[in-house]
């Protein structure tokens, strides 16, 4: 799920014109089936934010982080960024509802 939620993290990164929210809403979305509501966005975007902050004062943390699976490191992203996504994304992936969908 780690390698999952890296790869679903860089390819939410590099779409161009959205905000933050919009790509946690859209990860959400990919993998629930389903549109979270403000409140979960909320809840997901200030757990993202905290994660930013911690691992822009650590990046060879967040390069660490990043460092799971075979698929391909994006290294032109912000190392930083793309940790926080990822573990935003990995607590989506982790959600009962995600878990009891399969």
């Amino acid at each position: 799920v780690l390698e999952a939620s890296r790869v679903l993290a860089y390819k939410e990164i590099k779409k161009q014109g959205l905000t933050d929210e919009q790509r946690i809403s859209d990860a959400f979305r990919r993998i629930t089936g389903r549109k979270p509501s403000a409140e979960e966005v909320k809840l997901l975007y200030e757990f993202y934010t905290t994660e930013l902050s911690k691992y822009r004062t650590n990046k060879e943390s967040a390069r660490k982080i990043l460092n799971v699976g075979h698929y391909p490191q994006e290294k032109k992203l912000d190392a930083a960024t793309c940790a926080a996504m990822m573990l935003t994304i990995h607590t989506i992936y982790n959600l009962d509802e995600t878990i009891s969908k399969s």
